[in-house]
């Protein structure tokens, strides 16, 4: 299951780009409705606890002279107007013993209430997440002699704060959904591109040529897009490169031949069909001759050299090759194929000693006319 929606999520790029988004833009938003919604309660409760704290000092100092008399329609009439206040459930005078001296309803005077703080000083006691009460001191010159206790209902605000984080809740949704949107159509666009450089890249690994990517614009897309072209046209080259030297080696191969020959990329021979060829040839003239061609990964055709073997008789050859490169156009070495002509060499000296020879003696015949 958990796999299953993984490979939904973040099964490729588009998908990751919008999963990632949608959950960063969800969070965030989140986190801002709680912080708004905790610091409009925290504010709420503050405002709420000075303003009882206010009315119970105020109405505990209007009351002082009352409480002291015993004149109980008088501290009715201030309870009654104390209760006027917004969400207040209970306004009540008490005396020292607990006593209800006045009450906002009048059928619980004379009720003792049990749970009056000991020590005389202006106290907010939370009773529940709807219920919040303070308690503040009735004093005569320094005496205490009774209490102001306010008792106001929150579930009012309470439900102004659930009203917040209803509609938080609502814009978070929306946020989630908006970016969502936004997400997807801003990795499609980007996947979009890169899906261009994937077809020629498939496309050109299953064979095709000549093919290139095709995207305006100069940002990361474009850019990548360019060097891949330029990837795609040294391979082509280094492709080409790689197919001339096969036919030129397959032609030299092709062609009569005594031995074959190779050597590696620092021109030294490492393998020859004919041993006498191969313990004379390397570090002779006719090799040395050839550096500079080598050097430049140039081919060479036919070059005639003459070979003193171990038997003491000069012999003559002809050496061509090819210079061979790798599939990333590295040079490796050289191939070539070789033929001895002194058989040849030989047979054109006699005939250009018989020629020489006719010549003199059909100049000797002449003189002698």
């Amino acid at each position: 299951m958990l796999a299953a929606l993984g490979r939904f999520l973040f099964g490729n790029l588009r998908r990751q780009l919008t999963s990632g988004i949608v959950v960063i833009v969800t969070c965030l938003m989140a986190l801002f409705v709680w912080d708004t919604t905790r610091q409009a309660q925290a504010t709420q409760n503050e405002r709420h606890v000075q303003q009882l704290q206010a009315l119970a000092r105020s109405a505990a100092t209007s009351s002082a002279v009352w409480v002291i008399s015993r004149d109980f329609a008088g501290l009715q009439e201030i309870i009654l107007g104390v209760a006027r206040y917004p969400n207040l459930r209970h306004a009540i005078v008490l005396d020292t013993t607990g006593l209800v001296l006045a009450h906002n309803e009048p059928g619980r005077i004379g009720l003792y209430m049990r749970d009056t703080p000991v020590v005389p000083e202006t106290r907010v006691v939370p009773r529940s997440e709807s219920l919040i009460e303070v308690f503040s001191p009735i004093m005569l010159e320094d005496k205490h002699i009774g209490w102001i206790r306010i008792g106001l209902d929150r579930a009012p605000y309470n439900a102004e704060l659930a009203e917040i984080w209803r509609r938080g809740v609502m814009y978070l949704a929306a946020g989630a959904l908006l970016s969502a949107l936004f997400a997807a159509l801003a990795a499609r666009y980007l996947t979009r591109r890169l899906d261009a450089i994937q077809r020629v890249a498939n496309a050109v690994q299953a064979g095709e040529s000549g093919l290139h990517v095709k995207l305006a614009g100069d940002d990361e897309a474009a850019r990548l897009a360019s060097h891949f072209n330029n990837m795609i046209d040294g391979l082509a080259q280094r492709q080409a490169t790689l197919k001339e030297s096969e036919e030129r080696f397959r032609s030299l191969t092709e062609m009569s031949s005594d031995y074959y020959w190779e050597s590696d990329s620092g021109h030294q021979l490492i393998s020859c069909s004919n041993r006498a060829i191969a313990d004379s040839m390397p570090g002779s003239p006719a090799w040395n001759a050839l550096r500079t061609t080598m050097e430049a990964h140039s081919p060479f055709r036919n070059v005639e050299f003459t070979q003193r073997l171990e038997s003491g008789n000069e012999h003559y050859f002809i050496l061509s090759g090819n210079p061979v490169f790798d599939a990333q156009g590295g040079f490796i070495g050289y191939r070539g194929v070789g033929a001895e002509i002194t058989a040849r060499k030989l047979a054109d000296a006699a005939l250009r000693e018989s020629e020489e020879l006719f010549r003199i003696m059909a100049t000797l015949a002449r003189l002698r006319r």
